[in-house]
């Protein structure tokens, strides 16, 4: 089997290659990144493995894409190319999206599979027919709160049109908020935890009463792999939400943070003045274990001592 990830030295993009690499040695990963956020030092151990090859590059670049898919011939596509900025939406979730499809659709002999991996964030806040907020359904309206979200959801949207208008083997992954080793940025947990490491402040919107589901990335990687070796009649076309189910409040998730590490709760500060954009994101997940046999096993605590031990050791 061929895979090529994008974005592959990212956070999401990493942890799938280092788990397919080890777990599949005839398969071949090929990751291809402009390092922009992505960090080539988190891929250089997988530099020495005959099934490994790293690509420095952009996914925008259309002559990069076309030689790099004439010669490789990937059979699965996993697109986890992200970004934190509104600045870069554009080009990270539409434009690369939209050259890699394309390419593919012109280009690959025997393209088996493309997942485009999203967030829960296009969902915004789905409500019942009693105005109740529920979890979010793949069959749920997008109701992005921000611009950056409404980009990714825009991803989603040109995906699965590919599906439709030229029969690609698409799935679109919209997951839970994803934690773990070789995080980085400005995400929530990474910056609790970067932060309570220095002993500064941990600064929460609002009053912290605000939920989301972790998802546990050695858990998402597993779905991923598992997605990869289900049937295409049940997979292809399809939409996937990928989550624990379980909320924790902001507040709750803080406390937990300086618990683990053994720091005072003064840590925490608010600011009344920034609203969050969302109360409660939760996911409906049922469809992934119907479709891959998939379910979350990692207790939240355990995961998160799990994550920090890793920043602990990689943290000078």
């Amino acid at each position: 089997m061929r895979i090529l990830i994008a974005g592959g030295a990212g956070f999401v993009g990493n942890n799938i290659a280092r788990t397919l690499v080890s777990a599949y040695p005839k398969y071949h990963v090929v990751v291809v990144d402009n390092l922009s956020t992505g960090i080539k030092s988190h891929v250089e151990d997988l530099l020495p493995r005959k099934n490994f090859t790293l690509v420095e590059g952009d996914i925008c670049d259309k002559d990069l894409i076309t030689d790099l898919f004439e010669q490789f011939q990937p059979q699965i596509i996993i697109n986890t190319v992200n970004t934190e900025t509104e600045h870069e939406g554009i080009k990270t979730f539409i434009d690369g999206n939209h050259q890699l499809l394309m390419i593919a659709q012109n280009v690959l002999k025997d393209l088996q599979h493309y997942i485009c991996i999203s967030s829960d964030e296009v969902y915004g806040e789905s409500e019942s027919e009693e105005g109740l907020l529920r979890p979010g359904l793949e069959t749920d309206a997008l109701l992005p709160r921000t611009t950056l979200a409404a980009l990714q959801a825009g991803g989603d949207l040109l995906t699965t049109a590919f599906h439709y208008q030229y029969g690609t083997p698409t799935t679109v992954v919209r997951t839970s908020q994803l934690f773990g080793p070789y995080q980085i940025g400005d995400k929530l947990l990474p910056r609790f935890i970067r932060n309570a490491l220095r002993n500064e402040p941990l600064l929460i919107y609002s009053d912290g009463t605000h939920t989301r589901d972790w998802l546990f990335i050695d858990d998402f990687v597993e779905f991923i792999d598992a997605l990869i070796h289900t049937k295409p009649e049940l997979r292809n076309g399809e939409i996937i939400n990928v989550a624990t189910m379980v909320e924790h409040s902001i507040l709750e998730t803080t406390q937990l943070v300086l618990t683990i590490l053994n720091k005072p709760k003064d840590l925490i500060e608010f600011d009344d003045s920034k609203k969050t954009t969302t109360k409660r994101r939760l996911m409906d997940a049922s469809n992934a274990q119907k479709i891959t046999g998939w379910t979350a096993k990692t207790n939240f605590k355990d995961a998160l001592k799990s994550t920090i031990d890793w920043y602990l050791a990689h943290t000078s």
